[in-house]
């Protein structure tokens, strides 16, 4: 029995390693969001974990002290108990239920409208968000455009990786 399951296992982590293999050009263009991830969000997160357990005065070592910093922040600190907390507290309970409470608000309303005035108001509430998506999709099609101007194909002709400019947002392959 334990060797038909470590068989098992063994032919699952061949399996993996070898969609791993397949799908590496896929981790390369994830590769630089990761990074980005891992240094500006991971570590820090990190970090600060760290430096919570830790009294630290930013020249000399860090000097584990376990819970002190917290226990110190929930009994001594009055500017802490007396303002941030509660002024956390409020703007969680306006800003979340607040948020959603509006967004249900501001559709009833835009739906009582005529129908000949309600696209103009609701583009004018949803345009918002889509700039962010539409500003994305231009400096995709810059990038990957299909000829010699396109930055991807730009870069890989000048290294010598290609003969022929791809066209990537057409070739379903």
């Amino acid at each position: 029995m334990k060797a038909q399951r470590s068989s098992a296992i063994k032919l699952n982590l061949n399996r993996f390693w070898m969609d791993i293999r397949r799908d590496a050009f896929c981790y390369l263009f994830l590769a630089p969001f990761l990074i980005c991830f891992i240094v500006f969000i991971v570590i820090p997160v990190a970090m600060a974990a760290t430096l919570g357990f830790t009294s630290y005065d930013g020249f000399g070592s860090l000097h584990f002290i376990g819970f002190d910093n917290y226990i110190g922040l929930v009994t001594q600190d009055i500017i802490f108990l007396t303002k941030a907390l509660p002024n956390t507290f409020l703007f969680a309970l306006i800003v979340g239920p607040g948020g959603y409470v509006l967004a249900f608000l501001f559709a009833w309303l835009i739906h009582q409208l005529p129908i000949k005035i309600r696209d103009y108001y609701t583009l004018a509430f949803y345009a918002p968000s889509m700039a962010g998506a539409v500003a994305l999709s231009v400096v995709w099609i810059a990038a990957f455009s299909g000829d010699r101007v396109g930055y991807v194909n730009q870069f890989l002709l000048e290294m010598g990786w290609i003969e022929a400019p791809i066209v990537w947002l057409q070739d379903p392959k």
